[in-house]
């Protein structure tokens, strides 16, 4: 143990470099996968998944914009799409993934049933960048790049390791992006494969590992409060990563290896963690507003005070830029 401390004692500053490198190399990976790789179709409709049955689920047709490409197509609020291109969809992302193979302009053969009758009709497909997954790396890069400036000046600082820990959960959060350029079916059929276990395990890692690190970090940013202190506190802090890094992992074996979950349970389960991220972000904004009262030099309020300013802009942006991400 002794000899390994050493080791890394010696190496220190090579391995923060490496890790440095790899973290970019993958927040650069993703935003390419953003703006080129998964461009999508939009039919100005959103897709609603509704539970059937236990191992079933049917896509509805909500908020059809009038007088859009889908509503001059025919369809209209409640019509169950049936398929896309002449294949039966089954999911929303096995939708998505069809209709993103057509290009801007072109027509989409849709089979929808509507009105309790068979209506096969042809949709005009535009484009759409994914605004939300577009905002959700630039934030993670912003953030791991001023984290590893912030390091770099104190690289044994409590504040400033977890600073940079949420750039770099955020970044491997946003690998998401590469998963979903797969449909379910190739999914399966690549699981036993080296890369797609790769990426979903350091997503899954930086996607449940997110919402804790945001929420000590600024419970002890700038200054702690007391009840972090509280070995209780402590290890709920460590005890959520890790409770949330198992339930998406079995979710993940039952899903795409075991094949014994239906996926609509699997996306229940991101759409909560992703609300808990969410919630996280607002805890802390309000624990820095409670900090920042707490201060009485003016001095130190002010590097505050710009802080609170910056995070509250860019937390309005993303949640603006991950409205307009919506389908």
């Amino acid at each position: 143990m002794n000899i390994i401390q050493s080791l890394y004692n010696q190496n220190k500053t090579k391995v923060f470099s490496i890790l440095s490198l790899l973290i970019l190399f993958i927040a650069a990976i993703n935003i390419y996968y953003v703006v080129e790789v998964n461009v999508t179709s939009n039919d100005e409709c959103y897709w609603v998944p509704k539970k059937v049955n236990a191992d079933s689920s049917a896509i509805l047709f909500k908020f059809v914009k009038e007088n859009g490409v889908t509503w001059n197509a025919g369809i209209r609020n409640d019509d169950q799409l049936l398929g896309i291109d002449n294949i039966p969809t089954k999911t929303i992302w096995q939708a998505q993934f069809i209709l993103n193979k057509f290009k801007e302009g072109e027509l989409a053969d849709y089979t929808v049933l509507h009105n309790g009758k068979i209506l096969k009709t042809k949709v005009y497909v535009k484009k759409l960048l994914q605004f939300g997954d577009l905002a959700l790396n630039l934030f993670g890069l912003f953030w791991f790049i001023i984290g590893y400036l912030v390091l770099s000046s104190k690289p044994d600082g409590l504040i400033q390791k977890l600073f940079f820990a949420i750039g770099v959960a955020t970044v491997l959060a946003g690998m998401q992006v590469i998963l979903k350029s797969f449909t379910f079916l190739e999914a399966l059929g690549q699981t036993q494969t080296v890369f797609i276990p790769i990426v979903s395990f350091f997503w899954a890692l930086g996607f449940s590992s997110l919402p804790a690190l945001i929420i000590y970090f600024f419970w002890i940013f700038p200054k702690p409060y007391k009840f972090v202190e509280n070995n209780g506190v402590k290890i709920l802090l460590v005890l959520i990563p890790v409770i949330l890094f198992s339930l998406v992992t079995v979710y993940i074996y039952l899903t795409f290896i075991a094949q014994e979950l239906n996926i609509f349970y699997f996306l229940r389960l991101i759409g909560y963690i992703s609300f808990f991220s969410a919630c996280s972000y607002i805890i802390g904004w309000i624990s820095l507003v409670i900090n920042y009262r707490r201060l009485k030099d003016k001095r130190e309020k002010r590097p505050i005070f710009l802080v609170l300013i910056a995070f509250r802009f860019q937390l309005l942006l993303f949640f603006i830029l991950l409205q307009l991400h919506l389908h």
